[in-house]
């Protein structure tokens, strides 16, 4: 193509295969440009979800260091506890300075932390087995308000003594989920057991109501305790978060596992404060799941 160019500039005549040479071969090269800036294209955008990629790697590694430090914090206050009650009652066996009071004292404290750290491996390994478990779980279509009564039945003590009243609202006779009766009977039975856990009364009243919205049943869940403060709404679904840590205990992981069934199932839950019904100023929480209408 050069030498018939340059042919061209010393004024000699070209034929029509000559121009058609030249022709065919600036169209070759033409493709071949634009092969290369495809391929730059393809590059630039490998580069740029490698990027991200890294971005999350190291996200996720920090996420990490976090859970170990929050999880080894929370393991050692029970069990720095179990260790010094039980130095204590080991070295009063030959020194007899203890009263009994304070050997039953110093036991229920023991069994007491045993118990928060059983509890707390436990919600450790339901947060690894949730997920894993409710896709091995078959979806299956029922009524929400067999989910809402098997939850319900948990706390058939707490009923027959007073202490806590369910109110569900006609409008959920007539939904249909489509999920894991038993995954979403968890996530009841955790947000009624967090209403009775911080409740100031001698009685909790919990109000359910249910309607179809953007394709999904909607469940709203408020209660008669005493809310949530606006500065932790933010933290309400980590890890290891309390709403207060010095008068309740727990290990903070219930929102968190609702959360993570409820996204494995295709849903999602939310705090809803305002959207509780009149007397249920405590808190309230909207939760979505994929349903059928009956």
């Amino acid at each position: 193509a050069r030498r018939l160019v340059s042919r061209v500039s010393q004024g000699e005549s070209l034929s029509v295969n000559d121009m058609v040479a030249i022709l065919d071969q600036t169209q070759q090269a033409i493709d071949y440009a634009r092969e290369l800036e495809l391929k730059s294209d393809q590059l630039q955008d490998t580069a740029r979800s490698l990027r991200q990629a890294l971005v999350q790697l190291r996200r996720l590694d920090r996420f990490k260091d976090d859970f170990l430090s929050q999880i080894s914090h929370e393991l050692r206050t029970p069990m720095t506890a179990l260790k010094a009650f039980a130095d204590i009652l080991h070295g009063d066996q030959d020194q007899g300075g203890l009263t009994g009071a304070q050997r039953d004292k110093s036991l229920a404290i023991m069994s007491s932390e045993a118990d928060r750290l059983t509890g707390l491996l436990e919600e450790l390994l339901d947060i690894q087995k949730t997920t894993e478990a409710t896709r091995r779980d078959v979806a299956q279509v029922f009524l929400l308000r067999e989910a809402i009564e098997a939850a319900t039945a948990t706390f058939a003590l707490q009923q027959d003594q007073g202490l806590l009243i369910v109110d569900q609202a006609k409008g959920l006779k007539d939904l249909k989920a489509h999920a894991s009766k038993a995954r979403l009977s968890q996530v009841f039975i955790n947000l009624i057991s967090n209403a009775l856990k911080y409740a100031e009364a001698d009685q909790v009243k919990i109000h359910m109501s249910g309607w179809m919205e953007a394709g999904k049943a909607c469940i709203l869940i408020a209660d008669t305790g005493p809310g949530i403060e606006p500065d932790f709404e933010s933290n309400l679904f980590a890890k290891f978060q309390r709403k207060d840590e010095s008068q309740v205990p727990g290990t903070g992981l219930g929102l968190a596992i609702c959360r993570q069934i409820l996204l494995s199932m295709g849903g999602t839950i939310e705090l809803a404060q305002d959207a509780a019904p009149p007397g249920y100023d405590g808190a309230c929480f909207k939760i979505w799941v994929p349903a059928e209408k009956a």
